[in-house]
């Protein structure tokens, strides 16, 4: 029986407070436990933080022993697994400050929150506040900041009955739309600056879902229809940032919503996952354009 290692046994200190690590938690918690995770008047924020917390980690732990058991060849290997195991926590402080990060946002939570929700926070950040100073007051005028996420469905074909490995390769690259026609939607919807996403829901009942997920700066305001949002099923919220008060608030709020994790691969039969992640291993998932440092994941 494997044993969780010793440098993976974390004792949480304190809770980070900035916006930066609070768009992290929401990003993680909301999806795995709704608004349970925030404090009601008269409750200890940090005690609750760090039940919820815990339990993530734990669970994060069982998928990654299952992975390990199941040969996936990401952590095929006990120094992969441990290097999973010890990957630290997102938004709270540890024991164990210098843990390495595992590097696999694909599925772990916590390097998730790093890579795709900081950095897009962080790439809002530096546009809005320029010198990165906290009494500075952020540069929003005229900026429109739109939120979308857009879900598409494929049914699986009842002539290959449980081959969701086939039909999740095949549907992702159907949906991970080339970086080019990218840039043109977004030309059309008047955005300047971008951060789109792709994530591949898991097999449900015969169907797979994945999502274009979103963050648009623009200085005209965004449509539906110009972003192809027609059902109301879609999210979609477009806001004028200089008539937000609390503004790193805001994006850290927005930053969460567009880009939060996929919670259900926590409980998800292993097969499924690994299904999941073997379609999408080498494929391009996000396309940042139009700020200083663009990055490409």
């Amino acid at each position: 029986m494997l044993q969780i290692p010793r440098h993976a046994k974390y004792t949480f200190l304190t809770v980070r407070q900035s916006s930066r690590y609070r768009a992290q938690r929401m990003a993680l918690l909301t999806p795995l436990c709704g608004q349970l995770w925030q404090p009601k008047k008269g409750e200890d924020a940090t005690v609750k933080i760090f039940k919820h917390m815990k339990n993530l980690t734990n669970l994060w732990h069982g998928l990654a022993i299952n992975l390990h058991k199941a040969h996936w060849s990401s952590l095929d290997s006990k120094q992969k697994l441990g290097s999973a195991l010890g990957c630290p926590p997102v938004g709270v402080t540890t024991n164990h400050p210098r843990q390495f990060t595992c590097q696999r946002p694909l599925v772990c939570p916590f390097c998730f929150a790093r890579q795709r929700v900081m950095e897009a926070f962080m790439l809002l950040e530096r546009f809005f506040y320029p010198n990165m100073q906290p009494e500075t007051k952020a540069c929003t005028g005229g900026w429109y900041l739109t939120e979308f996420i857009r879900r598409g469905d494929q049914p699986v074909q009842p002539w290959v009955p449980g081959n969701i490995a086939h039909w999740t390769k095949y549907y992702a690259a159907l949906s991970i739309v080339p970086p080019a026609k990218r840039r043109k939607e977004m030309t059309l919807a008047n955005a300047q600056h971008g951060i789109v996403q792709f994530q591949l829901d898991l097999p449900r009942k015969g169907i797979l879902g994945g999502t274009r997920r979103g963050l648009l700066l623009s200085r005209k305001p965004v449509t539906r229809e110009q972003i192809d949002l027609k059902a109301e099923t879609h999210h979609f919220l477009c806001m004028r940032l200089d008539k937000v008060v609390k503004v790193k608030q805001h994006l850290a709020r927005a930053c969460a919503t567009v880009f939060a994790y996929p919670a259900s691969m926590l409980r998800a039969p292993v097969e499924d996952v690994m299904a999941v992640l073997s379609s999408l291993e080498g494929r391009r998932l996000q396309t940042v354009y139009g700020f200083k440092d663009q990055r490409q994941i």
